[in-house]
């Protein structure tokens, strides 16, 4: 059986405290709707979930649209992040580490800096289109 669907109107204040609000029958479903396929399988998702709506959404976020370059394309991207973030990296470990004394490990940190935070970066690209993905295979 199906439940009745309960609309702001659809409920009568409780005769006495403790009371369970009652349902009109005029606000029940009708037989034929009840009993039919579609009304049955329909899930009721709002618009901005819907797994198509949020794929446009990630094709116009930032960064997002680099997953569908090709290889060509999406390498000089991610060197081009790579080297902004080894240079922030760089002033850090510089602020960190003796120059002269110390260059090694200052270009050390600085590459682990930056390949840690791309990695980062392109674990976020990934995560939000293989959640799209998901989404578009389950319906």
């Amino acid at each position: 059986a199906l439940a009745p669907r309960c609309t702001p109107g659809a409920l009568r204040a409780p005769a006495r405290v403790g009371a369970t609000p009652s349902v009109r029958m005029s606000d029940m479903p009708d037989e034929r709707e009840a009993r039919s396929v579609p009304a049955l399988l329909e899930r009721r998702v709002p618009y901005a979930q819907q797994a198509v709506v949020q794929l446009k959404e990630v094709q116009e976020e930032p960064f997002y649209n680099w997953a569908v370059l090709p290889r060509a394309a999406l390498v000089p991207r991610l060197a081009l992040v790579y080297a902004l973030l080894t240079a922030v990296g760089g002033a850090i470990a510089g602020s960190t580490y003796d120059f002269p004394t110390d260059a090694l490990q200052i270009a050390l940190a600085a590459n682990m800096g930056g390949c840690c935070l791309l990695l980062l970066f392109t674990l976020r690209i990934y995560s939000g289109w293989s959640f799209v993905s998901n989404r578009l295979a389950e319906e």
